[in-house]
């Protein structure tokens, strides 16, 4: 990115480049530790958001909550065990 000069965030991640629905997106197959984890940090962001009483936020929460889901769900159908 160019906020890092020196490291190219793109070339140097084993990421794989899908087309989906027209878009290319860059995908990558987590291990199940690292998915329940995230999981487990969305639901505390969530706990915290309904003990603020911030519906707004709690949205945003699931919502970046379903994109990673989507993320995993096809990079687990599309991408190989490395």
């Amino acid at each position: 990115m160019y906020n890092t000069p020196g490291f190219d965030h793109v070339t140097e991640q084993p990421d794989r480049e899908i087309c989906l629905f027209g878009k290319k997106l860059l995908i990558r197959r987590y291990a199940f530790a690292r998915i329940k984890d995230a999981f487990l940090a969305y639901m505390r962001l969530l706990g915290y958001t309904a003990s603020i009483i911030r519906p707004d936020m709690s949205v945003l929460v699931i919502r970046s909550m379903l994109i990673y889901s989507t993320g995993q769900l096809i990079a687990r159908l599309t991408v190989r065990k490395q």
